[in-house]
């Protein structure tokens, strides 16, 4: 009773793989990429991170904690949020039970446990834990008129957004005031757009990433 899939390896599919280890299960990790990694793979079609994006939590509170993290950026870019996964994938032994380019395509109640069908035959196991993620789905509003915008850049979600050098010169629109949106609009500010409008229904507050040379995540989740 201790054969467990689980669907998916990014970071919730490593760590919960690395618990099931440290109590005895024998987990088999079935990741649809090319590599472990999840959303920090930057695969244009299967993420929606871009190679320049940098975590919004600094690098102590992002990193789990039984893997100290690696180098000195405050705040580590997609590359190293990558490098770091696999290496906690190398360092518990959880690449070996990574399959990677195969998809799960059903999940289905067998006479003796869980029916596994993926993309090359189909196998039983005790148990399953669905580490797929949840960002996988642009969500796009009904905005009228969208459908139909020539401005030269075109219309697209921050899902699909790769490359801020292809707005150099633009003036370019926002739509949001969440992280990713405001993620987006500093990258554009930066890599030369003519202008940034960020545009929000609701008013926000926005927090610097330092206070007084501090990480402002630190000060909040440990002081307030």
């Amino acid at each position: 009773m201790n054969r467990v899939a689980v669907i998916g390896a990014g970071p919730a599919g490593l760590v919960v793989s690395r618990w099931l280890v440290a109590h005895g299960f024998e987990p088999v990790i079935f990741e649809q990429a090319d590599e472990l990694g999840g959303q920090w793979t930057a695969q244009p079609g299967l993420t929606g991170i871009w190679p320049t994006m940098h975590t919004n939590t600094s690098r102590v509170l992002t990193a789990f904690s039984d893997l100290e993290p690696e180098g000195d950026a405050v705040y580590p870019a997609a590359g190293a949020v990558l490098a770091y996964l696999r290496r906690y994938a190398s360092t518990f032994d959880l690449t070996r039970r990574i399959r990677l380019g195969t998809r799960v395509d059903r999940v289905r109640r067998g006479e003796h446990g869980w029916v596994i069908e993926h993309s090359r035959s189909e196998e039983q196991f005790d148990r399953v834990i669905v580490a797929s993620g949840r960002f996988h789905t642009p969500a796009i509003p009904p905005v009228p008129g969208l459908e139909t915008f020539t401005g030269e850049a075109g219309a697209a979600s921050t899902y699909d957004f790769r490359d801020p050098g292809r707005y150099r010169g633009l003036r370019m629109l926002v739509a949001g005031g969440a992280i990713s949106a405001l993620e987006v609009a500093t990258e554009l500010v930066h890599n030369g757009a003519a202008r940034v409008v960020v545009t929000q229904r609701r008013q926000r507050y926005v927090l610097p990433k330092f206070a007084a040379g501090v990480p402002s995540d630190h000060r909040v989740f440990t002081r307030y």
